[in-house]
């Protein structure tokens, strides 16, 4: 178990395996969710899809919606060949 003072400013450091376990890190944000028996659950806040910008590589190559429709019908594969039916 962890345990945090309160200043009197009403802050608190959250101890160091706390922040590792929940990988909390400076500016993250943190939720403090109250639950039915009177206790908290405190979860890291769930991120913006904008800060998913930049996390997938691609090859620089935009494709055209008929070309993004062509691999909706491969059911997902941009190889034609490695699409399966199935029965």
């Amino acid at each position: 178990m962890s345990r945090a003072k309160v200043t009197s400013k009403g802050q608190l450091t959250v101890p160091a395996d706390v922040r590792r376990a929940l990988g909390i890190a400076e500016g993250t944000v943190v939720d403090f969710i109250p639950e039915d028996d009177g206790t908290y659950r405190i979860t890291v806040a769930s991120r913006s899809v904008r800060d998913l910008k930049g996390a997938l590589h691609t090859s620089g190559r935009i494709l055209t919606v008929a070309e993004m429709d062509a691999v909706i019908g491969t059911g997902g594969s941009p190889d034609p060949s490695e699409h399966q039916a199935s029965s």
